[in-house]
């Protein structure tokens, strides 16, 4: 972060509707964070967020870090430390509206703490602020999810395509404006969810992905806005089309869709449940003390591998194909008619969500490149137009001078 920047942020906030107190707090809350980054040379996270300052979500991002500082609401928030920018994609992003998309993966919504995030190898499901259209396609214009785990004590953020974990928590003074905000600085920075593609890759589901292309079905995965996918693992989807080569298109295509759920993102957390197909079919996913099942016509496969995260939904691995090529097109348009309506309901009654989405005590949790897990779903957040670019700034400048002083 330059000079000028610091010295000219209090006067944007002042031109607002500062009081003299005000501006003397935010002064010195500014010479403390030039004393913590001289000192400390932790600048990598300021100077990426100077980036993207301008762009339509850094705006909204630094809106929400205002929200956070003042008080409005309880937060968690994840600052990667330098070395987490060295070598990392964010270095290498030129659209910053998508390197600020990134950023916003970093803010959630509710204080969280080794003693509300389940212990490994189960994981805790939270929403976080994350909704771009360039990294998120999720039903009702819903926020993307993050897995988090507490491993002896170590809150680890599971489903990444490295490891990442807190390494150290910053605590707040007891005078601080708001007491319930909680910031963690990590390892690394978070990975977004891939795209559905990059998911089946990732996780060698080529099977099923060649399945898909070769009927056009994954054009339909690809495009939908909150799906859920039962994908058999390679070996099995690979032993099925090897042994039922008489299959034809249509026949391919329907069984994929009994794979498929249209319009809804369900994870883990929200098992058991009773559902429609995207073909139209009953869906029946049950569970008892040895996992997982779903069920579709006379098939039930096991889930070997749930909750792998993608930009518009989520992949769980089962163990068999669902042998049912039946369809029923009229109840497959009635379930995704629903399904668009309860997203919508759902958003609007989450809005004010700050308890943990969901806990699970899966022993093969989140996995897959870029994967995460996630439960019900959160609000969405808009930008606020009362809020003033230079004093959201000078909020975030001033909220990690307060950790510096803690620190």
């Amino acid at each position: 972060m330059h000079i000028s920047l610091l010295l000219v942020l209090p006067f944007l906030c002042h031109a607002q509707t500062t009081s003299p107190v005000q501006n003397s707090t935010q002064a010195s809350s500014l010479a403390a964070l030039s004393q913590f980054l001289a000192t400390s040379g932790e600048t990598a996270f300021v100077n990426a967020t100077e980036r993207v300052i301008g762009t339509t979500v850094g705006n909204q991002f630094v809106s929400e870090i205002e929200n956070a500082a003042t008080g409005n609401g309880s937060f968690t928030f994840f600052v990667p430390n330098n070395n987490a920018f060295t070598g990392s994609p964010p270095k290498n992003i030129t659209d910053l509206n998508t390197l600020a998309g990134i950023f916003t993966y970093h803010l959630i919504e509710g204080k969280f703490t080794t003693d509300n995030i389940a212990s490994s190898p189960g994981y805790t499901l939270v929403r976080t602020f994350m909704n771009t259209s360039q990294l998120v396609q999720l039903e009702g214009n819903k926020s993307q999810v993050l897995a988090l785990t507490n491993d002896n004590g170590t809150i680890k953020i599971i489903g990444q395509n490295t490891p990442v974990q807190v390494v150290s928590t910053i605590s707040l003074p007891s005078n601080a404006t708001n007491p319930n905000l909680k910031a963690y600085v990590l390892s690394a920075v978070l990975d977004p969810p891939p795209t559905l593609s990059d998911a089946l890759f990732s996780t060698n589901l080529s099977a099923f992905e060649t399945a898909a292309r070769q009927t056009s079905y994954i054009d339909s995965l690809e495009s939908a806005h909150g799906i859920t996918i039962f994908a058999p693992s390679n070996q099995a989807a690979t032993q099925f089309f090897a042994n039922n080569s008489s299959f034809n298109i249509s026949m391919i295509a329907a069984l994929l869709g009994n794979h498929v759920i249209n319009g809804s993102t369900l994870y883990s957390t929200q098992f058991p449940f009773n559902t429609t197909s995207a073909s139209g079919e009953p869906l029946t996913l049950s569970t008892n003390s040895s996992g997982a099942f779903i069920s579709s016509g006379a098939s039930t496969a096991k889930i070997i591998q749930p909750d792998i995260l993608t930009s518009n939904g989520v992949i769980h691995v089962i163990d068999t194909v669902l042998l049912n090529t039946a369809e029923n097109q009229t109840a497959a348009n009635s379930a995704f008619s629903s399904a668009s309506s309860a997203a919508a309901t759902a958003a609007a009654a989450e809005a004010t969500q700050t308890s943990p989405v969901g806990s699970s005590g899966s022993s093969s949790g989140p996995s897959g490149s870029n994967s995460t897990s996630g439960g019900n779903n959160k609000t969405n957040h808009a930008i606020n137009p009362s809020i003033s670019l230079g004093c959201a700034i000078s909020s975030l400048l001033s909220l990690i001078a307060t950790w510096a002083i803690v620190l």
